[in-house]
């Protein structure tokens, strides 16, 4: 049995406060800490960095902010999501990064990290997995199915300022496929409006106010998406060839795959490498 050591936000915040000799890179929660340590050691490799810093997570953007706002941090690199914020983030130290999508999550859903796997189910030359991995399908149904769901999250979000711990893992798909349920979105779009005790035209004009319409696997939450997309994934990779996803069973199982290749998103690897160079 191993004996790992565990430690909450606040004291991983504490540690950043009083080990001032020490340096550390900042994100937002326990799911992102390995996801992170793996890109930020493959870019400090990449940049030629060896006196790496240590990852923690500090609880959610507006814990890490609150914190920040109070207590400088000149010995912490942050690493924030883009969620629906858009780059307002500023601080003393300029230490502050935004990932220029929703969330790590959204990451995933790019050719590059996925078509290693794909190469390696298969046997085939990367190249070809590429050039006939087709997901632009997939983002359209999820901007066709999605376009009333966004103005309520942006509104729950930015102006009544609601937590999406809540509903972060809410289920979206229909039964037995990759596809979006319009019922399963139609219920969660009203329990969000009866929390807020407001109607969908006012969360529709305070979003077109304030933000562009982009892709979907770029700006709506990724976790919500990820079920779709192995759905949609087991499925390609099935009906090429019987049972070759068999072994990859559920999306964490996915997710734990793709992880390594997520340095080959260009957009995250940039980042990293900026990251890694501070």
């Amino acid at each position: 049995m191993l004996s790992l050591p565990s430690y909450n936000a606040d004291e991983n915040l504490h540690r950043i406060r009083i080990e001032k000799g020490n340096k550390f890179l900042l994100v937002e929660g326990p799911f992102d800490l390995p996801l992170y340590e793996s890109l930020y050691m493959s870019s400090c490799n990449y940049v030629g960095v060896s006196n790496t810093r240590e990852v923690l997570f500090g609880g959610g953007k507006r814990n890490i902010l609150a914190w920040l706002h109070s207590k400088k941090a000149p010995n912490a690199v942050i690493v924030l999501d883009m969620d629906f914020d858009g780059g307002k983030y500023e601080s003393e130290d300029n230490n502050i990064f935004e990932l220029k999508k929703y969330s790590i999550e959204n990451y995933f859903f790019d050719k590059k990290v996925v078509s290693p796997l794909l190469s390696n189910i298969f046997k085939v030359h990367l190249n070809d997995i590429e050039n006939q991995l087709e997901l632009e399908s997939l983002f359209s149904m999820w901007s066709e199915k999605l376009v009333e769901l966004i103005p309520i999250l942006f509104y729950y979000q930015k102006e009544y300022d609601g937590d999406k711990t809540k509903w972060n893992n809410t289920f979206l798909c229909s039964e037995g496929c990759h596809s979006l349920c319009k019922t399963q979105i139609s219920y969660f779009k009203q329990k969000l409006l009866a929390e807020m005790d407001v109607s969908e035209s006012t969360c529709q004009d305070y979003m077109a106010s304030k933000l562009s319409n982009e892709c979907c696997s770029i700006s709506f939450p990724g976790k919500l998406l990820f079920e779709s997309f192995y759905r949609y994934l087991k499925a390609t990779c099935n009906n090429t060839k019987s049972k070759s996803f068999s072994l990859i069973t559920n999306p964490n199982a996915l997710k734990l795959q793709l992880t390594p290749n997520l340095i080959k998103s260009d957009d995250l690897r940039s980042l990293m490498n900026k990251v890694a160079s501070i």
